[in-house]
């Protein structure tokens, strides 16, 4: 019966804090103000960080681990949320670029006015001028491809999409080196494996994006 409650109160704690994270979310699209990286990550935790650290905080209290183990569990699991956030946000935009998806719906993050890393990075660093244009385009949530391939031009530009891998990449090395604390042989080389993997897929989708450029 304990452990069950446990298993409650960890499950209506993340419904809420995915919730509020979606909210927020939300919230910025089509907001002029941009958040800080800071306020980013804070809703990262409380959206996809919510969801994986619910996984594993369930995974803790129903094997009945002790609460030492469950929170480290738990703090695994929202770190490894806001990577995969991250990933989906730098996949979305890498897509605008490719060819095939010309004639297709594209750059939905774009399109929403979605303050996403990738998008916060390049508000960050871009002229006062260019920040604007992009800040526009974003704001207009607009599905006109022209605007959505101008805004990639600007984001490209900018560096941020360079700022976001690095930043990614450091984050997975974290991950991984408490996968080696965290979990057991087996578990933490399947972990590991699955990190290498969001990493080498952002790898890759950026170094395809490049070469499409170049070849335009």
């Amino acid at each position: 019966r304990k452990v069950k409650l446990r298993a409650y109160d960890s499950l209506l704690e993340h419904l809420n804090r995915v919730t509020w994270g979606q909210g927020i979310d939300i919230y910025w699209h089509g907001q002029s103000k941009v958040p800080s990286i800071r306020d980013y990550l804070q809703m990262c935790c409380y959206k996809t960080g919510a969801i994986d650290r619910m996984v594993f905080s369930l995974a803790g209290i129903l094997s009945k681990k002790n609460n030492k183990k469950v929170s480290e569990l738990e703090n695994f699991g929202e770190r490894l949320g806001i990577c995969v956030q991250i990933h989906d946000d730098f996949s979305d935009v890498c897509s605008v670029s490719k060819k095939e998806n010309r004639n297709k719906s594209i750059g939905n993050d774009i399109s929403e006015g979605k303050k996403s890393l990738v998008n916060i990075f390049a508000l960050q660093r871009l002229s006062e001028k260019d920040a604007k244009k992009l800040l526009n385009i974003l704001n207009e949530q607009t599905h006109d491809k022209k605007k959505i391939l101008q805004a990639l031009e600007l984001i490209k530009k900018s560096g941020s999409l360079e700022e976001t891998l690095e930043f990614a990449r450091k984050e997975f090395d974290i991950l991984k080196t408490k996968c080696v604390k965290i979990f057991n042989s087996k578990y933490g080389i399947i972990m590991r494996n699955f990190l290498d993997a969001m990493k080498k897929d952002m790898e890759t989708k950026y170094s395809e994006m490049e070469k499409d450029g170049e070849n335009n």
